[in-house]
């Protein structure tokens, strides 16, 4: 499970925040840290709603990747990555992860079709 950390600036909670930009921050292993003071004053400037989605490392209840994850497949037992809260970046999870209907893309489309209110 995909989830995210978002900073929004003053301007884009407004009625009229439709002028804002978004960027999505994706994090190496581990926890997605929070943007620095410098990131968040440049986001407010510019009006840029920041998201920082997160992967569940194994500390995080509901992530059971294993080593006989996506078995009989030419990607089996690659989701010790996984396991420390990486993106799916080499096929960890599926021979599709560079596909838009990857898994952790779909996750990550979801977030930004909610922030920007396409949903």
């Amino acid at each position: 499970r995909v989830w995210v950390r978002r900073y929004v600036p003053a301007a884009c909670r407004a009625d009229n925040s439709s002028g804002c930009g978004l960027q999505v921050r994706f994090h190496g292993c581990g926890m997605a840290a929070p943007p620095d003071l410098g990131t968040m004053a440049f986001a407010e400037a510019n009006s840029i709603v920041l998201l920082s989605p997160n992967v569940p490392g194994i500390l995080n209840a509901g992530n059971n990747a294993s080593d006989s994850c996506n078995a009989g497949s030419t990607v089996a037992g690659n989701c010790k990555e996984i396991s420390r809260g990486c993106w799916d970046g080499y096929g960890q999870l599926s021979e599709g992860y560079v596909l838009q209907s990857a898994h952790h893309m779909q996750s990550v489309w979801r977030m930004v079709q909610h922030v920007a209110g396409l949903e």
